[in-house]
């Protein structure tokens, strides 16, 4: 976007996120700069214009009034640098920005808590109306002459479609949430509600009154103070019912182990049982087989029909009873001329009983 004119100047209260000294010495301070929401000022920029403009922002001085002064944004000339921007960041619809601090008293400011919040400058290049559209770049007072704008009760807003960072400095405000500073090293849940509570102080924001910022020391009660309270108080609510979440979780998933550990038992036990009567059945159709006269090698039977399902045991342990009990039947008969006739006649019916399990076949009866 080609940049007519100077633009029309805007200034806002951002934060700082977190500071740090790296591992080759170097102090550096990140900021939660803006994001792409409507502000109470009734202006946001378009996300297209906060892609191409964050950029913008590396190389701009970060300061204070001269003589450390914090009490309200200084002008050109009546300032002091610290340090300047070297990155920036846009995670999603919000931007971040990190600035190298210089200055040695800046530092120690900083370690003290005595900064925080930073009033960041900005000139916007277009303008448009949110709800119709049209360009309002070249309006002086866009509020009191375009007609959306100025509608008793409307929600429309000015729309940033191009702006240009010009500098950063840290000031004094009342109500600043100095709690939402935190380390990215620390806890994650920690660094999100920072930068919700940062998100706030952004979105929540008036204008000004005459005379620049208020102090700490002012008692005046601000809408957006009222607002980061609430904010505040939501977050801590959350923090409360996510613990009592994860309280339940735990109580869950331990009573869950304790559920798994005892169907391990209970299975154990069950396949000890099954495995016994398996065992036994296979000893009682051994015993029946032999008593029948069926029985080849002892082990070789036992491996074969320890193979088989309990349901094929107790066909052949049946089957094999039944011939023990012809067996003793024709043993206790006089003799016949064609006994042994019959007795091949028995050993193709034991035979035709192997087969059919699988069992190799008996060349005679002993």
């Amino acid at each position: 976007m080609v940049e007519s004119g100077k633009g029309r100047e805007r200034s806002f209260i951002a934060g700082m996120l977190k500071f740090a000294v790296d591992a080759q010495g170097q102090r550096s301070a990140s900021f939660y700069i803006m994001n792409t929401s409507k502000n109470r000022n009734r202006w946001a920029v378009t996300d297209k214009a906060l892609e191409e403009g964050l950029p913008t922002l590396k190389g701009k001085p970060i300061g204070m009034g001269a003589d450390y002064k914090i009490d309200k944004h200084y002008p050109e000339g009546q300032t002091l640098d610290s340090g300047k921007f070297v990155s920036t960041e846009k995670p999603g619809a919000y931007a971040l920005g990190t600035a190298s601090i210089d200055d040695d008293e800046t530092w120690s400011m900083m370690q003290a808590g005595k900064l925080g919040p930073v009033s960041v400058v900005l000139f916007s290049y277009q303008d448009t109306c949110s709800k119709c559209g049209s360009d309002l770049s070249g309006l002086k007072d866009p509020f009191g002459e375009h007609s959306c704008l100025n509608a008793k009760g409307s929600s429309a807003f000015i729309q940033v479609e191009s702006f240009r960072f010009k500098r950063v400095d840290f000031v004094d405000v009342p109500a600043y949430p100095q709690a939402g500073l935190t380390e990215m090293s620390g806890k994650a849940s920690e660094y999100t509600r920072a930068l919700e509570l940062l998100a706030g102080v952004y979105e929540s924001q008036e204008p000004p009154s005459q005379g620049g910022i208020t102090k700490i020391g002012d008692k005046k009660d601000l809408p957006e103070n009222e607002n980061i309270k609430n904010l505040e108080e939501k977050m801590a609510n959350l923090e409360q019912a996510n613990k009592k979440l994860q309280t339940d979780y735990e109580a869950a998933k331990a009573k869950a182990e304790t559920a798994t550990e005892d169907a391990k038992t209970l299975k154990a036990k069950f396949d000890a049982l099954e495995k016994a009567k398996h065992e036994g059945l296979v000893a009682d159709t051994l015993k029946a087989r032999a008593d029948a006269g069926l029985a080849g090698k002892e082990e070789a039977d036992r491996a074969l029909l320890a193979a088989l399902s309990d349901d094929a045991l107790a066909v052949l342990k049946a089957d094999a009873l039944k011939v023990a009990s012809i067996t003793q039947n024709q043993a206790s008969l006089p003799s016949v001329k064609y006994e042994a006739k019959t007795g091949d006649s028995l050993l193709a019916a034991v035979n035709e009983q192997r087969a059919s399990v699988g069992l190799p076949a008996l060349k005679e009866l002993n």
